[in-house]
């Protein structure tokens, strides 16, 4: 089994080429990276224990969901995706060229039995265009396009853990997808909390906090096409303070 994967920010799009050299078809059930357990919900019907915030039952969806019959080899494309995976910071592998990935697929055949795959390689990262992905957000109502302008010193490509509180001499443009959660209370922010006097964080929940994605940086006269898109309805907010 060989394969290719790209991170388009929010998801892992793998394309792999499957022999099975066993007596039973197979199907592949799930993914597992960095203690996630991504399910695909045609092969796991019932209820997993497994701790919710490590488990996205949904989040593993196929190009052929038909078992892979013994000697048969097929070309699959294997799409993770789950708000687990920016919770849990793996969509920063888009933003760095030298990202390597790994993780176990998990094939199923009718006995029962549980066959794991080890699997890894480069990743490719690529984008859609800012005015394409909020398209292809507008499935969420949740979702919004939020495009910014900041003089604080970041590292270019655009990480939430390269912004720093400095300031810089010249302003730095981009874009990202803001989900806001169902639970918002006007007039604040939900972000999770520090406990125990900061010895721990609350883990992050697109539920009840707000939840970043998709951070581009742009030029100033990309900066200024994207805002041409929206329309005079949409509001700006500008905030200004001092170090």
């Amino acid at each position: 089994m060989n394969g290719t994967y790209k991170v388009p920010g929010r998801e892992l799009d793998a394309n792999f080429k499957i022999t099975n050299n066993g007596n039973e078809p197979l199907r592949i059930g799930e993914f597992n990276t960095a203690g996630l357990r991504f399910l695909n919900p045609d092969v796991f019907t019932s209820k997993v224990e497994y701790p919710d915030y490590l488990l996205a039952d949904r989040g593993l969806s196929l190009s052929d969901n038909a078992p892979i019959a013994p000697g048969e080899t097929r070309d699959v494309a294997v799409t993770v995706q789950d708000a687990r995976w920016d919770t849990e910071r793996l969509s920063g592998l888009a933003y760095d060229v030298d990202s390597s990935f790994a993780g176990v697929l998990f094939f199923f055949p009718p006995s029962g039995a549980r066959y794991p795959m080890e699997v890894s390689g480069a990743v490719i990262p690529t984008y859609l265009p800012v005015g394409e992905e909020a398209e292809a957000h507008e499935q969420d109502p949740q979702l919004r396009e939020i495009l910014f302008a900041t003089n604080r010193k970041m590292r270019i490509p655009i990480d939430l853990r390269n912004i720093s509180d400095e300031q810089n001499e010249n302003l730095t443009y981009g874009s990202a997808i803001v989900r806001i959660p169902e639970s918002h209370n006007f007039g604040h922010i939900e972000r999770p909390t520090y406990r125990l006097f900061f010895l721990s964080k609350e883990q992050e929940n697109e539920k009840v906090h707000f939840v970043i994605n998709n951070i581009q940086d742009l030029t100033f006269s990309k900066f200024l096409g994207e805002i041409g898109k929206f329309s005079q309805k949409d509001t700006a907010i500008v905030f200004s303070s001092r170090i």
